[in-house]
């Protein structure tokens, strides 16, 4: 599922873009995993979930866990045209709640998740 989007068009065909993301996020699915997409192409996931694999995006297990995740991503998509970046989740099974527990009682917090795409490089 889509988490988060930005759409953006580079100042030239050479620009590179730096992706960055950072998730608040509980699932009690050990196989939940999350990625970049620049339109419908894959461009980064991690390579398994929680505490390891390439993104560092562990959700909470627990029913009042929260796992903070953080992804850094440098992309070359060598065109001048509109981009839309996706950052996406995967789930084996179960359910992923972002910016929340799974418990979300009143007395639990709620949080913030952020998706940043910046031009570097022309």
């Amino acid at each position: 599922a889509d988490l988060m989007t930005v759409t953006i068009t580079p100042a030239t065909s050479s620009s590179r873009f730096l992706l960055m993301a950072s998730t608040n996020s509980n699932s009690g699915d050990s196989g939940s995993r999350f990625g970049f997409f620049r339109d419908s192409t894959e461009i980064f996931f991690g390579a398994s979930s929680h505490h390891e694999g390439t993104y560092g995006a562990w959700a909470g297990s627990a029913s009042y866990d929260i796992g903070i995740g953080a992804s850094h991503y440098v992309d070359s998509p060598n065109t001048a045209s509109q981009i839309v970046y996706r950052f996406k989740w995967r789930c084996a099974s179960g359910t992923i709640y972002l910016n929340r527990n799974g418990r979300d009682a009143s007395s639990d917090p709620r949080f913030a998740s952020s998706f940043i795409v910046m031009e570097i490089g022309a």
